[in-house]
């Protein structure tokens, strides 16, 4: 779990639920999932921001130099996962969902930049990190693999395609969006 104060949130829910559980039965079944993409995600978030960008001919503000390690799991096999949690996730339990593919952000963007024949230098500027962001979100899926027999049907590669497909088909629409994040308190 990470240390952000939004990492530090989850986590507390989870303590909480599993409290719940084991004073009160009370049913819970915790399934965590590395960052998830696909047809449809806000534009705020990185694989659609970057497409955005792409498609807007906007640069793309690259923090920290994207150091950070991360997984990310295609929207089919994230629902999957759900579904097999409620299915044959056993109460009380936590179940990790990840591809096992672990990539630096820019990696990622550099894939992107490759997948839609575009120059990476020219897209992107480097800017400083957030203060908050942690280095790295790894999780075991052994659990979710062995219990619910559950594996990812997609590579990063074929779900990013399967993304900038729809994205592209979808262009006109989404052009005019922003796609800034702007937190409401």
């Amino acid at each position: 779990m990470g240390s952000s104060p939004y990492g530090i949130s989850h986590l507390t829910a989870d303590l909480t639920l599993l409290a719940y559980y084991k004073f009160n039965k009370f049913p819970v079944v915790i399934s965590r999932f590395s960052n998830f993409y696909g047809p449809h995600q806000q534009l705020h978030r990185i694989i659609p921001k970057v497409l955005w960008c792409i498609f807007r001919n906007k640069k793309f503000l690259l923090q920290g130099g994207g150091k950070s390690i991360r997984s990310f799991i295609f929207i089919d096999d994230f629902c999957e996962g759900i579904y097999k949690s409620m299915i044959k996730g056993r109460q009380g339990e936590i179940y990790n969902f990840t591809n096992r593919e672990y990539v630096s952000i820019v990696m990622l963007v550099k894939k992107i930049c490759s997948l839609t024949s575009t120059n990476f230098e020219k897209l992107v500027k480097i800017t400083k990190d957030r203060p908050t962001k942690d280095r790295a979100y790894k999780m075991n899926p052994a659990k979710a693999e062995k219990e619910l027999n559950w594996r990812p049907k997609y590579t990063i590669e074929e779900g990013i395609k399967k993304t900038i497909k729809w994205y592209k088909a979808n262009k006109r629409q989404l052009l005019p969006l922003k796609n800034i994040y702007i937190h409401k308190p």
